[in-house]
């Protein structure tokens, strides 16, 4: 019942109060869905390989060393690894994600292998996935500290949830095409990404 108080009264808020522009984003939500699945959202998870590649970097030439540098590689199902002090891999590993053979014997890669970019592989949409796989914590997302990104993230998922119980069919596709998975319960979903929040 106090969560459905809050829904409501958020809405309520976020529709009577258009002409504030930092509410705009959320307002879009509310109105209109359409195109969600190519826009960045708030709080949604960020790319750190291409930080960390970077502090990398840093750490190489503070020590004056281009061999500490390191190179990025991936695995056979995308999980990056870093070989360091040379960039010529010459051991074989398993991946500690999914155990698949990383590294190399005699400078060539392990079949499926590949050295990774400096690309960043931000995702667009909602890509939270299933609330069940969320901390309880308030966690910090890019710039926003852990209680902001945990307001921020209520009032991102009070616009999915009132979207997902008050547009038409067209707009519940939109708005299915923006998530990560499959909901079946578009309602239920963010109904349970709200409950953590």
């Amino acid at each position: 019942r106090t969560l459905a108080g809050l829904v409501v009264h958020t809405a309520s808020l976020l529709q009577c109060r258009k002409d504030i522009s930092l509410l705009k984003p959320f307002v879009d939500i509310l109105e209109n869905p359409t195109g969600l699945s190519t826009k960045f959202l708030p709080t949604m998870p960020d790319d750190y390989l291409v930080e960390a590649m970077n502090v990398m970097d840093m750490q190489g030439a503070y020590r004056g060393r281009s061999d500490m540098r390191g190179k990025f590689f991936a695995c056979p199902n995308g999980h990056p690894y870093i070989i360091t002090e040379c960039t010529g891999p010459n051991q074989g590993y398993r991946c500690p994600t999914c155990q698949a053979n990383i590294g190399a014997v005699n400078s060539q890669l392990a079949v499926g292998n590949l050295a990774m970019t400096r690309v960043n592989r931000r995702e667009t949409g909602y890509i939270l996935g299933p609330a069940a796989n969320r901390s309880l914590l308030a966690v910090p997302e890019r710039e926003l500290s852990g209680v902001t990104c945990a307001i921020t993230r209520f009032l991102l998922n009070v616009c999915f949830f009132w979207s997902s119980c008050n547009s038409d069919e067209p707009a519940l596709q939109q708005l299915r095409a923006s998530i990560t998975v499959q909901a079946p319960d578009l309602a239920a979903f963010f109904l349970d990404h709200l409950k953590m929040d």
